[in-house]
């Protein structure tokens, strides 16, 4: 397995935290900026494709302003493809209803993250996410369908 050119690895760290950013702070508004226009999200096993369903798909998450929620990505590993580079990292998400700060007991899940990152336009996009729960907390609730 051979890890991509440094110029490669620093943009697609760099777009990696972004949109982690947006999904936190901003509901996802901004998630599409990030994919190619045919991209695949899976959360654990269901799957949006396209920036009209993804889009749509945050839109439900940015209507909910109650919903106090943070990911945080860690242990990332680029390796290069063929068409592209794969990212894989865990991802630790931690939800409640706000205001800040709210009281958990640990992370809401902790999933493995599968990207498939692409060149297109001058730089790299989202083609494929999946995100497989690997912990979940009992009772635990998303804002979206998962299954």
């Amino acid at each position: 397995m051979t890890a991509p050119p440094p110029d490669v690895m620093a943009e697609i760290s760099r777009s990696l935290v972004a949109l982690w950013f947006d999904i936190d702070h901003q509901g996802g508004r901004g998630v599409t900026a990030f994919c190619t226009p045919d991209a695949r999200l899976t959360f654990h096993r269901r799957t949006v494709a396209g920036h009209e369903a993804i889009a749509a798909e945050y839109a439900t998450i940015a209507a909910d302003p109650t919903l106090l929620a943070r990911h945080i990505a860690t242990n990332l590993r680029l390796v290069e493809l063929a068409d592209g580079v794969r990212a894989d990292s865990i991802v630790q998400y931690y939800s409640a209803s706000g205001p800040a700060p709210a009281v958990v007991g640990g992370p809401t899940m902790v999933g493995d993250v599968t990207d498939r990152w692409v060149p297109a336009d001058g730089r790299w996009l989202l083609a494929e996410r999946r995100i497989k729960f690997v912990f979940v907390a009992p009772g635990a609730s998303f804002p979206i369908e998962t299954a």
